[in-house]
């Protein structure tokens, strides 16, 4: 399901449309409150009351998971737009490492729901859904069989990507141009390398 919200032209207030694998309304509800209240913490960004206007049930047509439909690929998207507007270059670096954790995320709750309840309750303790987390990505990999290779030139740019996040947000660092398109590659390569498990997850459907 997803909650809509139908919004004047002149309106202050902005849309944001959330997806839930939930058939039952209340658990919808509850899924994608959950869900802005996690974006808000990757982002940095303090607590704010989440108001759900209206759920809505989207058609079924084709693969469920299109990637014009990810939230991460839109993400990435929106970053690379502000990259390209010359302005606000640390929301860049946030845009992309939210788009990793969204991904991260994605595929952790669909292995979970797979694997049963223990797995599903496993993944919401989690701290975060950043694997350049120690936990996060033990949690990963036994789940997918899947871990980042650390001698790789990539993993250590995720990694620097990550610290340049966490300075803007939790120290109000500034980045510049060339600073903002680093993390956008590293973004890149970190939601390709999530794709192989994520792909193997849709392979066993139920399984």
């Amino acid at each position: 399901m997803a909650p809509r919200s139908l919004l004047r032209p002149d309106s202050d207030l902005k849309e944001l449309v959330l997806f839930a694998r939930e058939d039952d309304e209340e658990r919808a509800r509850d899924a994608v409150i959950d869900v802005y209240q996690r974006l808000r913490r990757v982002a940095g960004l303090d607590a704010q009351p989440a108001r759900v206007v209206a759920l809505v049930r989207p058609p079924r047509k084709g693969r469920s998971r299109a990637p014009k439909h990810r939230l991460d690929v839109r993400l990435m998207q929106e970053a690379q737009r502000v990259l390209n507007s010359e302005s606000h270059h640390e929301w860049v670096v946030v845009l992309a490492q939210t788009a990793c954790e969204v991904y991260v995320r994605d595929v952790l709750d669909r292995r979970a729901a797979q694997l049963g309840e223990a797995a599903v309750e496993r993944v919401a303790q989690l701290p975060s859904c950043n694997l350049d987390n120690e936990r996060v990505r033990s949690v990963f990999e036994e789940m997918t069989g899947y871990t980042p290779p650390e001698e790789t030139e990539w993993w250590s740019d995720y990694q620097a990507h990550v610290q340049r996040r966490h300075r803007i947000v939790h120290a109000g660092a500034r980045v510049t141009r060339a600073d903002a398109e680093s993390p956008i590659r590293a973004a890149e390569a970190m939601i390709a390398f999530v794709h192989w498990p994520s792909m193997r997850i849709e392979s066993r459907g139920g399984s």
